[in-house]
C-alpha cells in the first residue's frame, strides 16, 4: 500500500540568482493524470539563463512580415485548447490533403 505524502521538496525561484529549496504541498492529481516521484533532476542551459535573469519569461523576435502567421497560430492553439490531440491532428492532415500546393516563393513572400 502506498504511503501518503503531503509535502515534497521544490526549488523555487524568487528572483535573480535566488533559488531556495522548500517543502511545498504535493499537487492534486486529476482524472487521467499520475504523480511521478523524481529522484534526480539535471539542469540545462535554459535553467541557467532563468536563474541569471530571475524570471521565466520568453521573448521571440518576429518580423512584421510574419506577424499575422504567428498570431494565426496562437489563435488556432487557443481555439483548440482542451480538444483531443488526435482530432486536431486529423483535422490538420485533412486540411493539408485537400488544399492546393503552396509554392516556396509564395511561402516566403
Amino acid at each position: 500500500m502506498p504511503i501518503a505524502i503531503d509535502t515534497m521538496q521544490a526549488a523555487v525561484l524568487y528572483g535573480k540568482e535566488d533559488v531556495r529549496l522548500e517543502s511545498v504541498p504535493v499537487p492534486a492529481i486529476g482524472p487521467g493524470e499520475m504523480l511521478v516521484r523524481v529522484r534526480t533532476a539535471l539542469t540545462c542551459g535554459t535553467d541557467v539563463k532563468v536563474f541569471k535573469r530571475g524570471y521565466h519569461g520568453v521573448y521571440h523576435w518576429m518580423s512584421p512580415k510574419h506577424l499575422q502567421k504567428y498570431v494565426d497560430e496562437f489563435v488556432f492553439r487557443l481555439n483548440r485548447k482542451g480538444e483531443d490531440s488526435q482530432s486536431v491532428f486529423s483535422d490538420v492532415v485533412a486540411s493539408v490533403a485537400t488544399s492546393s500546393q503552396l509554392p516556396y516563393k509564395e511561402l516566403i513572400a
